[in-house]
């Protein structure tokens, strides 16, 4: 059985697959949260209240651009994007800001932001 090993993350404009930074990436975290609380009610009783849906967000690095990838991503801020990682995940998302950190000797940088996943529907009209 043959098997493909991923080394690197995809990162494309939802709108145009066809224009792709592919990177080497490290520190990816994912955070998902249900909005919710707990309230006191009657009888001083603590009860969970919850809505439907959860939130994903994705912390991601993107190492060792170069400056015509790092000025595609910037353009791409506060649009929908689509993520793919090592992991399998397949995130549609956006970003608001990023965070472009130069190496010493100018060769490359690296590119911080946080997605923040959307829902996109995939099927055909």
């Amino acid at each position: 059985m043959a098997t493909v090993t991923l080394d690197r993350v995809f990162l494309s404009l939802a709108a145009d697959l066809t224009s792709v930074v592919a990177a080497f990436s490290s520190d990816r975290s994912e955070v998902l949260a249900a909005p919710g609380e707990v309230r006191r009610m009657a009888n001083g009783r603590l009860r969970t209240v919850t809505r439907a849906g959860t939130a994903r967000t994705l912390g991601v690095t993107l190492r060792n651009l170069t400056p015509a990838q790092v000025v595609l991503v910037r353009s791409w801020v506060a649009r929908t994007v689509l993520f793919r990682d090592v992991w399998g995940r397949k995130v549609y998302g956006a970003f608001f800001a990023i965070d472009v950190s130069d190496y010493a000797d100018r060769s490359a940088q690296d590119v911080a932001f946080t997605l923040s996943e959307v829902t996109v529907s995939e099927a055909v009209a």
